[in-house]
């Protein structure tokens, strides 16, 4: 538990989940029900004393505002708050860290102001590298479920298809090219693998301005083949967001060496920046009232895997039993993942079950009712009525001098004149 909710505190600080609901997280992921507001406090206290100051990000805490309230959420939010003077301090060190290398001539400053074809070809593969490597971190952190295994071929073959465009020197298109192969891959994909990258790059073109039409001619909110689009689509854009930030991250801190940019790099960081912002565009496009059960279902599935990553661990450190990590893996995490694959296809989760609890009780009810107007029924047709020993009693309350009540004298008090509830039968047990 105290594992799975300090990793929960790290991913709030993506603020693509900054709408995640932690009723639905809790639902699908065990370890965390029942949670105490004191346990959170510990996580955020954590999780900010872990961190490097110049590396924080307040995490958003608004999930647990379902199930702890208001209240709780803002005083975890004072506890999560960083000072003034610790940003300061911590602006101090981000500044000395990219600083160290900003000594640099005008000339030289001019010499690298001008463009390198070759050298802004190189760069860009360089960056495409580490796109990769985004993306394969991402799939050992569990943040891409390697289960899906067509959304990682999509996500690694688009490179693919961008490396071979940059050697022919276009520029970093590789949204453009996922997009293409996410609609569909199976023939699709390989017919692109045998074109030239000219062609490539029209295909992309149209392909790009077909998917901005679909995105504008958005069908009924309960069709069940848009939600399935939404869910992929917010999948794919959150892990090719993330990957792209992570990649410009140390694109510049260990290839520009914290100078100042080269119009070269600049270039590069530019087009991924540019590729960035559509991916956000498509995010922006999708229903508002979706994005909160897609993300909470996505977090539920990134902690189970990380959960499944944390028992492996255990076992190779001698930790636990290869039986008892066996168990652990096969009955309890693939059996909630599998749970979470079927209940992310509903787009109102919690909603869904208290709708179903409803219509559960109103059935009870009508059933409850049906039943006792039958029991009247068949006592009218006999002419008479018994009481709950089956003796007869006289219809008429005032034509029956003993009926005080009395069980023992085969009576039942009289039903009281507009009581509905006596009258409907309640008190029967079913």
């Amino acid at each position: 538990k105290d594992y799975l909710i300090e990793e929960l505190m790290s991913l709030l600080t993506n603020p693509h989940f900054a709408k995640a609901d932690f009723r639905i997280i809790q639902k699908h992921v065990p370890s965390l029900r029942g949670i105490l507001t004191n346990d959170i406090k510990l996580a955020v206290k954590r999780h900010k004393a872990n961190t490097p100051v110049h590396d924080y990000k307040k995490p958003n805490l608004s999930a647990f505002e379902t199930t702890h309230g208001e209240d709780v959420v803002r005083e975890l939010s004072a506890l999560a708050r960083v000072s003034s003077s610790a940003m300061l301090q911590g602006l101090v060190q981000r500044t000395t860290l990219s600083g160290q290398n900003l000594a640099k001539t005008a000339e030289n400053f001019e010499e690298e102001n001008t463009i390198n074809e070759e050298n802004l070809k190189e760069l860009r593969k360089v960056f495409i590298d580490l796109l990769r490597q985004a993306y394969r971190g991402q799939m050992e952190r569990g943040e891409i479920d390697v289960r899906n295994g067509l959304m990682a071929f999509t996500l690694q073959q688009s490179l693919e298809f961008a490396e071979t465009g940059v050697t022919e020197g276009s520029a970093l298109c590789d949204w453009e090219l996922l997009q293409m192969l996410s609609y569909p891959v199976t023939n699709r994909a390989k017919e692109v693998m045998d074109m030239s990258a000219r062609e490539q790059m029209k295909l992309m073109r149209r392909a790009s301005t077909r998917m901005s039409i679909v995105n504008q001619e958005k069908d009924d909110p309960a069709d069940t083949a848009k939600k399935s689009k939404a869910t992929t689509d917010l999948y794919r854009a959150i892990a090719y967001i993330d990957a792209h930030q992570s990649a410009q991250k140390q694109f510049k801190e260990e290839f520009c060496g914290g100078r100042f940019l080269s119009r070269d790099e600049r270039t590069v960081l530019d087009e991924s920046g540019g590729q960035v912002k559509k991916a956000e565009e498509l995010v922006r496009s999708i229903d508002e009232s979706m994005i909160s059960n897609i993300v909470s279902h996505l977090l539920s599935t990134i902690l189970l895997n990380k959960l499944a990553s944390f028992i492996g661990s255990l076992i190779e450190r001698g930790l636990l039993m290869d039986q008892e990590g066996e168990k652990y893996m096969h009955e309890l995490v693939e059996h909630d993942l599998f749970v979470v694959d079927k209940c992310k296809k509903k787009m109102h989760c919690t909603v869904g079950e208290e709708k179903k609890m409803k219509k559960r009780l109103s059935l009870k009810a009508l059933k409850s009712v049906r039943l006792s107007k039958s029991m009247r029924f068949s006592k009218t047709a006999k002419g008479g009525s018994s009481n709950s020993l089956g003796k007869p009693v006289d219809a008429t309350p005032a034509s029956n001098p003993n009926n005080t009540g009395d069980p023992e004298a085969g009576t039942v008090p009289p039903p009281i004149a507009g009581d509905a509830a006596h009258n409907e039968g309640v008190g029967i047990v079913f």
